[in-house]
């Protein structure tokens, strides 16, 4: 809507991947802004959105804004909800002493906020152009995925996130192109490297597609 600057909304997370696990009911999108959004733009989106629900969605339906998340959350009565955050490639400017001021006068969305739903479509961009088109893989993510969240020693959990794993299983594709794999041999194979200590934090063969200029892939 030109009256509050978004250009589009898209899904980002687990949602955008196709990993959503059994019982997962927290779902996020962005909504892209071509100027650094406001608190006042925030609010006109929710009513914006709120005038697109029936009478029926409105009475099921709780829609709030959270200013200090720059998000409004859709929740149902069962629990699910829909964090939809609001964020501008304009945020990635260098912050100064005179932009700062600017921002809070403007009562423009927390910085970090912003910063952080850019790195997950960034991510969700990488894997969609990366791990998505292997079917296979897409199903061993969603494995080691839940393996990990069943994991109860901390520093497992801490060393294998979600985007670690993803970048791991990323990697052996671009490493064997061309060549099938079943799930069960990716999910293998990622075992193996962890087994390895791949994950150690002095191991430095992880590399970031979004800040390795040598990985291709990390479209924004």
């Amino acid at each position: 809507s030109s009256g509050i600057n978004a250009e589009y909304g898209v899904r980002v997370g687990d949602l955008a991947n196709g990993l959503l696990l059994k019982g997962d009911k927290s779902l996020e999108m962005l909504v892209f802004c071509t100027d650094k959004p406001t608190v006042y733009m925030l609010q006109n989106v929710k009513e914006k959105f709120e005038e697109l629900l029936t009478e029926a969605q409105k009475k099921a339906l709780k829609v709030a804004v959270e200013s200090n998340k720059g998000a409004f959350v859709v929740t149902d009565p069962k629990g699910f909800s829909v964090t939809v955050t609001m964020t501008s490639k304009a945020m990635e400017a260098d912050a100064t002493a005179a932009s700062i001021t600017a921002d809070v006068a403007a009562k423009v969305l927390d910085r970090k906020n912003c910063l952080r739903v850019l790195d997950e479509l960034k991510h969700a961009n990488w894997f969609q152009a990366n791990v998505s088109p292997v079917p296979s893989a897409v199903i061993a993510l969603r494995v080691l995925h839940h393996l990990m969240r069943q994991e109860d020693k901390q520093h497992w959990r801490n060393a294998a996130k979600p985007w670690i794993l993803d970048v791991l299983v990323g990697q052996l594709l671009q490493a064997n192109q061309g060549r099938r794999f079943s799930p069960g041999e990716i999910i293998r194979r990622i075992l193996e490297a962890m087994s390895a200590g791949v994950l150690f934090s002095s191991n430095s063969s992880i590399p970031d597609p979004l800040l390795d200029p040598g990985v291709v892939g990390a479209t924004a």
